[in-house]
């Protein structure tokens, strides 16, 4: 099954995680758009403050973008659920 709008996977506040040029970037999504990603995240290897990053669906596969599933029931609910990284954005991307 191919989902075709990320919207229906990543919401606004989900952790995020991806490595480009050798660093890997962690923090959490700001807005969700039509081609892109708005995304606060902070190099982890270096630790400095959040920076903003516009993360254009495209680029999906070469970031080795992941997102972090919180496993909330249909009520929005977490209780009992400790959640996961999933790097299945790669899948859903043309």
């Amino acid at each position: 099954m191919r989902i075709v709008d990320i919207k229906d996977l990543v919401g606004q506040d989900d952790g995020i995680k991806f490595t480009t040029s050798g660093m890997t970037f962690e923090g959490y999504v700001k807005e969700v758009n039509d081609t892109d990603i708005l995304v606060r995240a902070y190099n982890i290897c270096k630790e400095v403050a959040y920076e903003t990053y516009i993360l254009p669906y495209k680029t999906f596969k070469g970031i080795n973008i992941e997102w972090f599933f919180e496993g909330q029931g249909c009520d929005n609910s977490a209780i009992g659920c400790s959640g996961y990284w999933v790097n299945d954005l790669q899948k859903v991307i043309i």
